[in-house]
């Protein structure tokens, strides 16, 4: 491996190319995927359940309901994301500082810190929607500046505006790999979730479950690259090594 930092009782975190990170990704899911998937099970089961039913409810009751279904569809769409994300987070960091992944730990540190979590998708979702106003490239290289923001409240403990600050600093200057490596695992888990809905038709119940499946089955694999791509960020910059990323953790521990 390629370690950055300069001690070698002090091992870096290893700087990685797009391919690396997934292939890293890859095996990070392949030796824990049980535990990935329960992770991600605990939320996108209830909450997708409660998508589909209200667009079920909503979709032929007139153009208001509809936009109130949409407008809540997508509140919970966030709270599925950041929620998985810092939970997920939690798991794979805390598996690069030698410490096993844990279902109940990760989502206990996750809702102990869900107000946060929560402020930190809001305030991403509200600039992201800005550029997209704006034009549709704007808003695509806003969402990749500020997409290690929760990561970076998670590990570091960084709240509101400054998580949103420290994200916009690490991926200055790494747009594009940053992009290509969110891009491939994007395609990546948009074919394999596609493939495992297909077989559950059109029926509202069905097709929740369909979207269960693949949700459970992709999301843990591209939060995985959200993690690896921020920690691979922080030991370009910063020479990341294992000691500091413990402690981080530690103190930023519930």
């Amino acid at each position: 491996m390629d370690y950055t930092a300069g001690r070698p009782d002090l091992p870096g975190i290893p700087v990685r190319g797009i391919a690396e990170i997934l292939q890293a990704g890859f095996e990070l899911y392949q030796k824990y995927w049980k535990e990935l998937m329960s992770i991600a099970a605990v939320v996108i089961v209830p909450i997708t359940i409660v998508q589909y039913f209200l667009l079920h409810q909503v979709v032929s009751h007139g153009y208001w309901r509809r936009e109130l279904a949409l407008a809540l569809f997508v509140l919970l769409s966030i709270l599925i994301y950041q929620v998985l994300t810092g939970a997920i987070t939690r798991a794979v960091a805390s598996d690069a500082v030698g410490t096993p992944l844990s279902t109940e730990d990760s989502y206990r540190f996750a809702m102990a810190r869900l107000g946060p979590i929560i402020v930190v998708g809001i305030l991403v979702g509200l600039a992201v929607f800005a550029g997209f106003l704006v034009f549709f490239i704007p808003g695509i290289w806003i969402a990749v500046r500020l997409s290690v923001s929760t990561p970076a409240l998670v590990v570091e403990n960084k709240q509101g505006s400054s998580a949103l600050s420290r994200s916009w600093n690490l991926v200055r200057g790494r747009w594009w790999p940053v992009f290509g490596a969110f891009l491939v695992a994007g395609i990546i888990a948009g074919l394999v979730s596609s493939v495992l809905a297909l077989p559950f038709g059109h029926n509202w119940f069905l097709r929740s479950i369909g979207a269960i499946i693949g949700s459970i089955v992709t999301l843990p694999f591209s939060t995985s690259v959200l993690v690896l791509i921020y920690l691979d960020l922080r030991a370009r910059k910063e020479n990341l090594d294992l000691a500091t990323l413990r402690s981080e953790l530690d103190a930023s521990g519930v």
